[in-house]
C-alpha cells in the first residue's frame, strides 16, 4: 500500500475509497456533477476553492468549455475513474512530488464539506483512501476494465462472477452512467478535460479495440475464478 512518502512521479496508482459504514457518498445527479467538476478544478496547483458557486469557479469552467484551452498546472493525470453510489475508483499518475496527496485531500475534503452542508450531517464521509501502485502493463490492463465494470454493480449484473450474459444490456448500462472513463475509452468527447486521454488512446487503438478488451478481460476473470475454486488436481488428465 502506498503512503504519502512513497508516491513516485510518473508511476500509475489505483486509488479507491468508499463512504464510512458503506454509506452513499452521492445521493443524486447533482452530487455526481459537483464531484466531476471538482476532479477538474482541484487538479490545479493554482486553484483555491472559495466554496459555493463562486465567480472564479464559474469563470474557469466557462472559459475551458468555450475555448477548449486548459490553463491548469496539474497535480496529477487522471487515466480513468468511476464514481459509484457509495465508493469510487481512480487510476492516477502524479506529476509533482506530492500531487496525489494534495489532490486527494482537496477532492475528498471539498466533497465532504459540500455533502454535510447539503444533507445537514456532521462527521467523516469517506474512509481513508487506499493507493496501490500499478507496477506493470498487465496490472494496468486489468485496472481499466475493472474500474469501468464496477458500474454493473448498480444494475445487478454479476460481472464479478466472470459472467456477463448479455453484453448489449451491460454496455447500455455503462453508457447510461456518465460518471466514468468508459466514455473516453469509447472515443466520446469530455465536457471538461478531466481525463488525460492520451493514456487510454495508447492502450486502445479504437473503441472496438477497447470493447474487445473489456469482453475478453471478463472471460479471463471467469477462467481465473474457476481455476481458483477448483480442487487440487482438477482438470488434470487421467
Amino acid at each position: 500500500m502506498a503512503t504519502k512518502a512513497e508516491y513516485s512521479t510518473g508511476q500509475y496508482y489505483h486509488i479507491y475509497t468508499r463512504g464510512v459504514d458503506q454509506r452513499r457518498i452521492f445521493m443524486d445527479e447533482a452530487d455526481f456533477e459537483r464531484f466531476y467538476t471538482a476532479l477538474f478544478l482541484f487538479n490545479d496547483q493554482t486553484y483555491t476553492s472559495l466554496g459555493g458557486q463562486s465567480d472564479d469557479k464559474l469563470l474557469r469552467l466557462c472559459f475551458v468549455e468555450t475555448t477548449l484551452y486548459d490553463p491548469r498546472e496539474k497535480l496529477i493525470d487522471i487515466v480513468t475513474f468511476n464514481l459509484l453510489h457509495n465508493h469510487l475508483h481512480m487510476v492516477l499518475v502524479p506529476l509533482v512530488e506530492d500531487g496525489v496527496s494534495r489532490f486527494m485531500h482537496k477532492i475528498l475534503m471539498g466533497h465532504s464539506q459540500y455533502f454535510n452542508k447539503k444533507y445537514d450531517r456532521v462527521g467523516a464521509l469517506f474512509e481513508t483512501y487506499k493507493a496501490k501502485a500499478i507496477t506493470n502493463q498487465a496490472h494496468l490492463d486489468h485496472m481499466v476494465p475493472y474500474a469501468h465494470l464496477n458500474t454493473c454493480d448498480m444494475f445487478g449484473i454479476p460481472w464479478r462472477d466472470g459472467v456477463v450474459e448479455n453484453w448489449d444490456v451491460a454496455l447500455k448500462r455503462l453508457d447510461e452512467h456518465p460518471w466514468s472513463g468508459h466514455h473516453v475509452a469509447m472515443g466520446r468527447e469530455q465536457r471538461l478535460p478531466v481525463i488525460a486521454d492520451q493514456y487510454l488512446a495508447e492502450m486502445y487503438r479504437s473503441p472496438d479495440d477497447y470493447l474487445e478488451h473489456l469482453k475478453g478481460w471478463s472471460m479471463r476473470e471467469l477462467c481465473h475464478i474457476q481455476a481458483k475454486n477448483s480442487p487440487p488436481g482438477a482438470g488434470e488428465p487421467l
